[in-house]
């Protein structure tokens, strides 16, 4: 609960600023509530609370293998995001991977990873709704992170207070807490959440999520060297799986990618005089 303290506190106050400059941009309260719930203190604790019963291998194949599924299937519900045959395909085997995940969380030898798995699975949920979200409104990369800086601190700094435990913050010493609360406040959610919202609305929420394709592999072969977590069959099928359904989803994203080229490539059809209403950007792959 400290980390996450110092995360939202060091970067809340430095964003604070910024937002009182800038503004909400017309969102309403409640939204920026969501917005900071979701990529803020929902995010965090879920994902934080999953590595504490699952191994390393299931929570990067869990939080950035289902992120990808999650934001594809939020998005063609609020019509942002188009599903085609392939990427059907590519969904059904990152749900398929999830199960094999599961499978491996509730045999003995793993404990209680089980109960990691159903936490880490609402860690993607929970940022796919952000990204969904600020591609829908359109919200500018800057104003979407300091409104998740500033509204994730409002809402954690309560729970904190009753939950956490100030004299661990003593003991750690103001060295160690200015190193962490930067490098978690300022360089992984000022940093990391700007370009992550410029890239969603440069982008698209899909094609930007789709990024996170080599994060299980990579941990998995980390995860087996640095902390000698030993590979079950489960496990490997669940992070095969899921990186043949990433795979598919990219090739489908490729083709979009192609057709809208050539498209744009086209001869510009003549208009008939109306004016052409402004639409919300959508993913075309």
């Amino acid at each position: 609960m400290e980390l996450m303290l110092l995360r939202f506190v060091f970067a809340g106050v430095v964003m604070a600023p910024v937002l009182w400059r800038i503004g909400l941009g017309g969102l309403r309260l409640r939204t920026c509530f969501l917005l900071g719930l979701a990529a803020g203190p929902g995010y965090t604790a879920l994902t934080y609370t999953g590595l504490s019963f699952a191994p390393a291998t299931h929570g990067s194949a869990l939080t950035a293998g289902m992120l990808p599924l999650f934001t594809i299937l939020l998005g063609a519900a609020v019509g942002i995001t188009k599903v085609t045959p392939v990427r059907v395909v590519g969904l059904s085997f990152m749900v398929l991977a999830t199960f094999f995940f599961f499978l491996d969380g509730v045999e003995p030898s793993r404990g209680q990873a089980w109960i990691g798995d159903l936490l880490l699975l609402g860690g993607p949920l929970m940022w796919a709704i952000y990204t969904v979200r600020v591609q829908q409104l359109g919200v500018d990369a800057l104003r979407a992170t300091s409104i998740v800086s500033v509204f994730g601190l409002i809402l954690y700094l309560p729970i904190y207070m009753i939950f956490g435990d100030a004299q661990r913050l003593l003991d750690a010493g103001a060295g160690t807490l200015a190193v962490q609360g930067i490098f978690h406040g300022w360089i992984v959610v000022v940093g990391s959440l700007t370009l992550f919202t410029y890239a969603v609305r440069s982008l698209g929420g899909a094609i930007t999520t789709l990024a996170t394709a080599t994060v299980p592999g990579i941990t998995a072969v980390a995860a087996a060297i640095l902390l000698n977590e030993a590979f079950t069959t489960t496990s490997l099928m669940g992070v095969t799986l899921d990186a043949t359904g990433l795979v598919c989803v990219a090739i489908a994203m490729m083709r979009a990618a192609q057709v809208t080229a050539d498209v744009e490539e086209s001869p510009s059809i003549p208009t008939t005089g109306f004016a052409s209403q402004p639409a919300i950007a959508m993913d075309k792959c």
